[in-house]
């Protein structure tokens, strides 16, 4: 589906690659694989907080969606409202709801109900909004994805810490926390972790893990196993200039000074199975 990827938490060296396969989709004529691929990264920008950029792309999805009837293009559209709302474009967000709801219409599916619903919610003020996010977070369970689900709760546990209200906030982030881990959905968890915290909760160490892109999580777990450098360097098959200058990135990102603080993240974030978070994952 549209947009998995980008919450499973591919890290951006896939996604300039994936810039690339659009610069040659357009090339050859091939706006349905254009489209797509532009919904993903619309999407993965969307993740990364890069609001403007998040807008432009998907709007330039939407255009090309128009030229075909694949219902699974359709998702370019709730990312495309919430992308609005966090650009603080509200009035464009309701014409692009208005044009999202029409096209949900012929696509009379559960999904589609509940990221109307989202929307709806995205685009409201106040009591009213809490009360429209309330009501989609509450039917989700038995309608959609458990990804979809974790992030209608996260935009309502952001709505909620905004208006004040950080105590409900603090509930509906834990919740979509856990959520998002076990859905396997890493960088979705990374972004409610990080929200949890600016709320007044504690953040999970896992979600701190899930701000690292995948080799500096690969790199972080076997710093914590007690390899040095030069081991790590000859594991990977990278020089050690390459193995400091991901710790250096490391420890910037997790706020930390020592390998023995990195240790005990790692240890802490264990999976049940043993495995380091994100584990498994493409």
């Amino acid at each position: 589906m549209i947009r998995v990827n980008a919450f499973l938490g591919e890290d951006e060296a896939a996604w300039e690659r994936r810039r690339q396969s659009i610069e040659g989709a357009r090339r050859h004529g091939d706006s349905w694989a254009t489209a797509v691929m532009q919904a993903e990264t619309g999407a993965f920008l969307l993740l990364l907080g890069r609001f403007d950029e998040a807008m432009s792309v998907l709007d330039h999805a939407r255009r090309h969606a128009l030229e075909h009837t694949d219902p699974s293009i359709l998702a370019v559209e709730p990312d495309y409202v919430e992308a609005c709302v966090r650009n603080g474009e509200l009035a464009r967000a309701r014409v692009a709801l208005a044009e999202f709801e029409l096209r949900a219409d012929r696509v009379p599916t559960a999904w589609a109900r509940h990221t109307v619903a989202r929307c709806r919610a995205l685009v409201s003020e106040g009591e009213e909004a809490l009360t429209l996010f309330r009501e989609a977070a509450e039917t989700a369970a038995d309608t959609v994805s458990p990804v979809e689900q974790a992030r209608t709760l996260l935009c309502f546990g952001e709505r909620l810490r905004r208006l004040g209200r950080r105590t409900d906030a603090r509930s509906w982030l834990q919740r979509t926390v856990v959520l998002a881990q076990e859905s396997g959905a890493i960088a979705l968890a990374g972004r409610a972790g990080q929200e949890l915290g600016a709320a007044g909760g504690p953040v999970p160490p896992t979600t701190r893990l899930a701000d690292l892109t995948d080799a500096e999580q690969r790199i972080a777990t076997l710093v914590a196993s007690g390899r040095r450098n030069r081991e790590i360097a000859t594991e990977l098959f990278v020089s050690v200039r390459t193995v400091e200058a991901h710790l250096g990135r490391i420890f910037r990102k997790l706020g930390i000074r020592s390998r023995t603080e990195l240790t005990g993240i790692v240890v802490t974030g264990l999976d049940d199975d043993g495995g380091p978070p994100g584990s498994g994952q493409a």
